[in-house]
């Protein structure tokens, strides 16, 4: 086989052999323009885009919202719905926004708290684990803070049931 170098005359054109001034040229692209560089995509502009406004449809008017509560008002309505994801990520994002705030450890009261019940209600005893955390004794200036506050927060109902039951913590100046 001859190289169309050798005898131009006797290179055959056909399937895979090019005529030879339209091969690629040594040291040139066959792709001079190539491919096109993707733009790159700067925080500003998904900012931008979250914060044009869109227009929808609510009931029967139409009003203008960003994408952004576009977004929070539909997984609000899931949350409500029942959907356990979309609950804990809105509460995510309220934590996130300052909307919610977490509560410091000292505050967490954990899964299994020790109440004596037959010197104060249970809702009592909770209530001074969750504002002064998990101990054996308490002094009796929280005893008092946790006494006033759940006297303010209970029900009619439940002070008849304390009143019968006759807790001693409930008292002025309380069960030491």
């Amino acid at each position: 086989m001859s190289d169309m170098t050798d005898n131009p005359a006797d290179y055959e054109v056909g399937y895979g052999r090019p005529p030879k001034h339209t091969r690629f040229q040594p040291g040139r692209s066959g792709n001079v323009s190539g491919r096109r560089k993707k733009k790159p995509v700067h925080e500003t502009d998904v900012l931008r885009i979250l914060d044009e406004p869109v227009a929808v449809r609510a009931g029967n008017r139409k009003k203008e919202m960003v994408p952004r509560e576009i977004a929070l008002r539909k997984m609000a309505k899931s949350a409500l719905a029942g959907d356990r994801k979309a609950l804990f990520h809105i509460l995510d994002t309220f934590v996130q926004h300052g909307v919610l705030t977490t509560a410091p450890a000292a505050q967490r009261v954990p899964g299994v708290i020790h109440v004596d019940t037959r010197s104060m209600p249970f809702d009592m005893g909770v209530l001074l684990h969750s504002r002064f955390g998990q101990r054996k004794t308490f002094t009796a200036a929280q005893r008092d803070w946790a006494r006033n506050a759940y006297l303010h927060s209970r029900s009619e109902t439940q002070a008849k049931i304390d009143s019968a039951i006759g807790y001693p913590d409930l008292q002025e100046g309380g069960a030491v």
